[in-house]
C-alpha cells in the first residue's frame, strides 16, 4: 500500500512539472489582464521576438551594421515596451473590430490578405521576421488588415479613428502581473 502511495505521487508530481514546463514554454501563462481580459505571454513574446529580428535584420541588411551586446540589449528593451503597447492597441482594435462586424468580421480580414503571394514571402519573412508565413500573417498581416478595415469604417461613419483609439488607450483597465512591463 505504502509503495503504491508513492507510485501515485511520484506520478502526480511528474505530471506537474511537465505541465507547469509546458505552460511556461509555450507561453501559456498571463502578463497582464486588460478590460478584464488575459494577455498572455505568448502573444506578447511572438511580437517582441519577431519585432528584434526585423530590427537587428534591417539593421545588418541595410546599413551593414552588427549590434554590440549593449546596443542589442537596449534594443531589446525598446522593443519590449514598445511591443506591450502595441499588443495593448491590438487587443483593443481587435474588440472594437468584433464589435463593429461580428463574426463576418474574418472573412473581412481573409478577402483583405488573399491577394498576397504565400511563395513570394516564405523566405523574406523567415529571414527578416524570423517567423513562418502563418505566424507572420497572424502576428503582422492579421492586425494590420484590422486596423485598416476598422479605420475604413470610421471614415465613413465620419468618426476620428485615432481621437476613437486614444480615448480606448487613456480608459484600458490594465493591471500588469508581470514586473518591467508597463502601458
Amino acid at each position: 500500500m505504502h509503495h503504491h502511495n508513492f507510485k501515485i505521487g511520484l506520478v502526480v508530481l511528474l505530471f506537474l512539472g511537465l505541465s507547469s514546463f509546458y505552460v511556461v514554454h509555450y507561453g501559456f501563462y498571463p502578463i497582464a489582464i486588460m478590460n478584464g481580459e488575459i494577455v498572455l505571454a505568448r502573444d506578447y513574446y511572438q511580437i517582441v521576438n519577431s519585432g528584434y529580428v526585423f530590427y537587428t535584420s534591417a539593421l545588418a541588411t541595410y546599413q551593414k551594421v552588427k549590434l554590440s551586446v549593449p546596443d542589442a540589449n537596449k534594443l531589446y528593451q525598446d522593443i519590449t515596451k514598445a511591443s506591450f503597447d502595441k499588443l495593448i492597441e491590438q487587443k483593443l482594435i481587435d474588440k472594437e473590430f468584433l464589435l463593429r462586424n461580428g463574426i463576418s468580421g474574418k472573412a473581412l480580414v481573409d478577402k483583405t490578405l488573399l491577394s498576397i503571394k504565400n511563395d513570394n514571402l516564405k523566405e523574406p519573412v523567415a529571414k527578416l521576421y524570423g517567423l513562418t508565413l502563418p505566424e507572420f500573417k497572424k502576428i503582422i498581416l492579421e492586425p494590420q488588415a484590422k486596423r485598416e478595415l476598422l479605420i475604413e469604417d470610421f471614415k465613413v461613419r465620419q468618426e476620428n479613428f485615432n481621437d476613437w483609439l486614444n480615448n480606448a488607450k487613456n480608459n484600458v483597465r490594465l493591471r500588469v502581473l508581470i514586473p518591467g512591463l508597463q502601458k
